[in-house]
């Protein structure tokens, strides 16, 4: 009965899991699971972290799985008895974790340490044989010296990594925000990467941060991007508060937001964000009259010329006249006055008060395209 008891116990969290999905187990949400199946390194499987720079993180464990394994069983099944009773107090869930390895490798950490103790309990059991004795030192001693080995192999130069220039940049647009705007009341949405850094250096409000707590949040920005049009997208924003829109190309995680929220509502194996969503509008500069872009550059000092940072702010009542406006400013700050040319030229209908055309006709003359301005004031 007993007995009974115990694997009843030990059973009732599988069932739960089972039984009752994201409600017991938030990681069985779709958005989640494809999360953190598909852009989270450590969820990766092993096959899939050998392939990749840090393969050789899933390494130590090999060495302190495979060979106290082969040792206790083949060296103390019949010399040392008494010896297999701690060994395999350890063995059984060293396995388990080396079998949770093979599938994430996250339990890297736990598999080393169980099998750093399978290791100390074989030395404490070692047999007196002179071939172990000469075998299993050097084995610890290949086991320990893997580490700085490895680190040797993998020296670089002492110098910033593109990760460390990229953190002075979002530091950098931080301050920029919060000198610009009322961090208190401001909400940005960005890179779920990105949006951990711009809370701790600007003090904002963001959606979206790499944690299973914040799946509120995950949601939110997933259905912002994955909107099937810019209305319900501004809708989504505004219930959420969202002011603005940052958007580093070294996290621009909108169409994989796009493509989680398709995965998440529409079960499909997604690879694509859906057509009109805010994704795919952003990605083909097709701005939504709503957007107000601001501009940036990243301080050229800092080496990141092929890197780029789109900063927006969400105005719900911007006319599609104030939006050309705005974006022909944006785009002569930015220094493409060939862009900002064209644009204001197909833009020319959009003016019919006399403000505006007045705003469109000044920009012309900074153009340098004196025509177009009195083509805007006959």
């Amino acid at each position: 009965l007993l007995a009974a008891l115990q694997a009843a116990a030990a059973l009732a969290p599988l069932a739960l899991v089972a039984l009752g999905g994201e409600r017991f187990f938030q990681l069985r949400d779709p958005l989640l699971w494809a999360l953190h199946h598909d852009y989270i390194h450590e969820f990766q499987s092993l096959p899939s972290a050998l392939a990749g720079e840090a393969g050789w993180l899933a390494l130590p464990w090999l060495w302190l799985v495979v060979i106290p394994a082969g040792i206790a069983l083949h060296r103390l099944r019949r010399s040392l008895p008494h010896a297999l009773a701690p060994l395999a107090v350890l063995f059984v869930p060293a396995c388990v974790a080396l079998a949770l390895t093979c599938a994430q490798i996250r339990w890297q950490g736990l598999a080393t340490a169980l099998c750093a103790g399978l290791a100390a309990t074989l030395w404490a059991h070692r047999p007196t044989s002179r071939a172990f004795r000469i075998a299993f030192p050097i084995f610890l001693v290949c086991a320990v010296l893997q580490f700085p080995v490895f680190t040797f192999l993998q020296r670089e130069p002492a110098e910033p990594d593109r990760t460390e220039l990229a953190s002075l940049v979002v530091r950098d647009v931080a301050w920029a925000l919060h000198s610009a705007t009322d961090p208190k009341h401001a909400v940005v949405l960005s890179g779920p990467t990105t949006s951990t850094q711009l809370a701790y250096f600007g003090g904002f409000r963001v959606l979206g941060t790499l944690y299973w707590e914040n799946l509120a949040g995950l949601r939110a920005a997933a259905a912002i991007f994955g909107a099937p049009d810019s209305a319900e997208a501004l809708r989504l924003c505004q219930h959420h508060g969202v002011t603005h829109l940052v958007l580093f190309s070294w996290d621009d995680f909108g169409a994989a937001y796009a493509r989680l929220h398709r995965v998440a509502t529409e079960g499909a194996d997604a690879t694509e964000p859906a057509p009109g969503s805010l994704a795919r509008l952003l990605a083909e500069n097709r701005l939504p009259a709503w957007l107000r872009p601001l501009a940036y550059d990243i301080p050229p000092t800092l080496g990141l010329s092929d890197e780029r940072v789109q900063i927006y702010e969400i105005h719900p009542d911007q006319t599609p006249a104030e939006a050309c406006l705005h974006l022909v400013h944006y785009l002569r700050e930015v220094g493409d006055s060939t862009a900002a040319h064209a644009t204001l030229t197909r833009g020319a209908n959009l003016f019919t008060t006399d403000a505006s055309r007045q705003a469109a006709a000044e920009l012309a003359r900074t153009l340098g395209d004196e025509a177009l301005a009195r083509r805007f004031l006959p």
